[in-house]
C-alpha cells in the first residue's frame, strides 16, 4: 500500500512539476510509468563517470607501502551498511588463502556502536585483521586505491524497500579496468554486462567462487578489465550522461 502510494506520488509530481524527467535505471522508470499513464518525456541516464579521473594507473608503489605486493586484493567501496553486502565480502575473504585479502573503504561512517564497528569485530573474530587494509580517502584519491585491486566487489541484497538502483561503484571501477563482481540485485547485472561476474544475492560461497576463478584466471580478469572500460567509455561516461540529457531537453522542447 505505501509503496503504491509513494509511486503514486511520484508519477503525481512528475505530471504536475517536470517538463521531462530523468532516472538513473529501468527499475526508476518501470515505477514512472507503472500504470498511470504518465506521457511526460523520461529519459535513463544513469550517473556519469569521469574517465580522466577513474582510468588504470601505476600503483606498484602504493600497493608496496600498503603492504599488498603479491597479494589478491578483493576491494570494497561505499557505504557500510547491511544492504550493499559488504558483510559477506569479509565471510568469503576470509574462506579464501591467506595471500587474499580485503581493502575496506569505510567511507568516513566508523563510530561505536556503528555498522562499521560490527565489521570490524567481525574482522576480528575471523582473526584476519592482518589482511584487511582499511582506508579512508578523499573521493579524488579513490581512483588510485581502487587500481590497488584485483576485484572490486558490490554484493548487494534487495529488501523490501530496497535494491540498488546502480551502484556508482562498478562503473568507476570498470573505468579503471579492475574486474567488478556484483550480485543480481536491482540494476547491478545490467551495469557489468559482459565486464565482470554477476553472483547470486547473499551467498557469501558465491562470492568466493568468483573471487578464486578470478584469481586463478588472470587473462579473463585482465580482460573483463578493459571490456569495463570500454562499456563505461560507450555507456556510462560523463560525455555520454551529457548527450543523454540534451536528448530529453530536445524532446521536451519539441513538444512546445
Amino acid at each position: 500500500m505505501a509503496r503504491d502510494l509513494a509511486i503514486g506520488t511520484l508519477n503525481a509530481a512528475g505530471r504536475l512539476a517536470s517538463d521531462g524527467i530523468a532516472v538513473m535505471s529501468h527499475e526508476g522508470q518501470s515505477i514512472f510509468e507503472r500504470g498511470w499513464g504518465l506521457d511526460t518525456p523520461l529519459a535513463i541516464i544513469p550517473l556519469g563517470t569521469d574517465l580522466d579521473l577513474f582510468r588504470p594507473m601505476d600503483v606498484g608503489e602504493l600497493r608496496a607501502r600498503l603492504g599488498l605486493r603479491g597479494r589478491f586484493v578483493v576491494g570494497y567501496f561505499g557505504r557500510l551498511v547491511p544492504e550493499k553486502g559488504v558483510d559477506l565480502v569479509i565471510d568469503a575473504v576470509a574462506s579464501m588463502p591467506p595471500e587474499v585479502c580485503l581493502m575496506l573503504d569505510m567511507f568516513k561512517n566508523f563510530a561505536p556502536g556503528s555498522f562499521a564497528a560490527e565489521l570490524m569485530g567481525k574482522v576480528d573474530r575471523f582473526g584476519m585483521r592482518d589482511r584487511v587494509v582499511v582506508i579512508d580517502v578523499p573521493h579524488d584519491e579513490v581512483p588510485m586505491y581502487m587500481n590497488c585491486c584485483d576485484v572490486l566487489a558490490l554484493p548487494s541484497r534487495t529488501t523490501e524497500r530496497w535494491k540498488e538502483q546502480f551502484g556508482r561503484v562498478l562503473p568507476e571501477a570498470m573505468a579503471c579496468e579492475v574486474a567488478v563482481v556484483g550480485s543480481t540485485s536491482g540494476n547491478i547485472p545490467d551495469v557489468i554486462g559482459d565486464a565482470g561476474l554477476v553472483v547470486s544475492e547473499g551467498s557469501s560461497q558465491a562470492l568466493a567462487e568468483a573471487f578464486e576463478r578470478l584469481r586463478a584466471e588472470p587473462e579473463l580478469r585482465r580482460e573483463m578489465g578493459r571490456r569495463g572500460r570500454a562499456r563505461v567509455r560507450e555507456l556510462f561516461s560523463v560525455e555520454r550522461q551529457v548527450d543523454m540529457l540534451a536528448d530529453l531537453c530536445t524532446r521536451v522542447a519539441a513538444r512546445g
